[in-house]
């Protein structure tokens, strides 16, 4: 049934971090309520309902999937196995990579969740020392820095990913990229998610980043535009310049809810005891079948050797033998 789980450090922070965000959602969940806005749409329930079942199934049949996956000969499996011996400059590039990718996508998440509803201008006139990094680094890179926030955030993220899994291909190209996403990428996206959630709840049904924005309105990252002034309505004044109307996008695909649930099932596929419901259900299985295997048919087998023994004669399974002839008797 393959080795015992092993506890190693990594496994207790994966624990504890998986706790902590469970014991802080119920924590926002009666600190911050959900209006009509920020509750999950029913197309978003639909989305998380079948990524729980989803991930119920992997975790019933995550050791004997493990133990095909180890056995496969495939080439993509071979693939995934293969460790890369990456030279030390690439590795140094590859960590520099990952260093500042990191830094830039912390630093809009931070800009995002800081600004709440009033977004990136807000904190940035509120909170000096963003608009001073910004001057300095960020907004003197060509090209990027004229794409939409969060499309740099999702580019620098992506980058910060591809050299981690770069930096890890001594370990294999599998295990870097599966370390890459659920021990780095997704954590990320949880701490976001959450922070995003108690700072600006109803943005939680919004899409994550504009080019994200299917099954609402590509709204180009003016959330104003999903909304409209109804005839025949009174809409009250509200201080600040901020947009009244009514709701009118549909559901996102992508929203922030969804991505908050596919983070976190990430990050709990590493739970260093996930295996043992599996493997407990995957070992009664085989002894079942075991068993059972005495009342299946055997059917006796006659030899003809050469040197004139009896045919039907009981030979060793570790004798040495050289049979002219080999009959199956089959049970009637």
């Amino acid at each position: 049934m393959g080795a015992p789980v092993k506890v190693t450090a990594g496994g207790v922070l994966v624990v504890a971090f998986v706790a902590g965000a469970v014991i802080e959602i119920f924590g926002l969940l009666v600190a911050v309520p959900l209006d009509s806005l920020a509750k999950p749409t029913p197309l978003c329930e639909v989305e998380i309902a079948v990524l729980s079942a989803l991930f119920l199934v992997y975790v019933a049949v995550m050791r004997p999937a493990r133990d095909a996956l180890d056995r496969s000969k495939s080439s993509a499996s071979r693939l995934m196995r293969l460790k890369v011996e990456v030279p030390r400059p690439v590795r140094v590039l590859a960590l520099a990579l990952f260093v500042f990718g990191s830094f830039v996508f912390a630093f809009w998440a931070s800009a995002d969740v800081l600004g709440g509803y009033s977004g990136y201008n807000y904190s940035f006139s509120w909170y000096p020392i963003l608009r001073l990094i910004y001057d300095n680094t960020i907004g003197l890179i060509p090209y990027i820095s004229s794409l939409d926030k969060g499309t740099q955030a999702s580019f620098y993220m992506g980058l910060a990913t591809l050299g981690l899994v770069l930096f890890r291909l001594n370990r294999g190209i599998g295990a870097a990229l599966r370390d890459a996403v659920s021990l780095f990428l997704a954590p990320c996206l949880v701490i976001f998610e959450l922070a995003l959630w108690s700072q600006a709840p109803e943005d939680m049904t919004w899409h994550v980043t504009d080019f994200l924005w299917i099954g609402g309105i590509a709204d180009g990252g003016f959330r104003q535009r999903d909304f409209v002034r109804l005839p025949f309505v009174n809409y009250p004044p509200v201080p600040g310049g901020h947009f009244v109307g009514s709701y009118i996008s549909g559901a996102y695909v992508f929203s922030n809810w969804i991505v908050l649930a596919v983070a976190l099932l990430l990050v709990a596929s590493r739970v260093p005891w996930l295996s043992l419901p599996s493997s407990v259900l995957w070992r009664r299985k085989r002894a079942r079948l075991q068993e059972g295997g005495g009342n299946v048919p055997v059917a006796r087998v006659a030899v003809e050797a050469k040197d004139g023994g009896p045919a039907g004669r009981t030979i060793s399974a570790f004798g040495a033998f050289e049979p002219t002839a080999i009959r199956f008797l089959w049970p009637e």
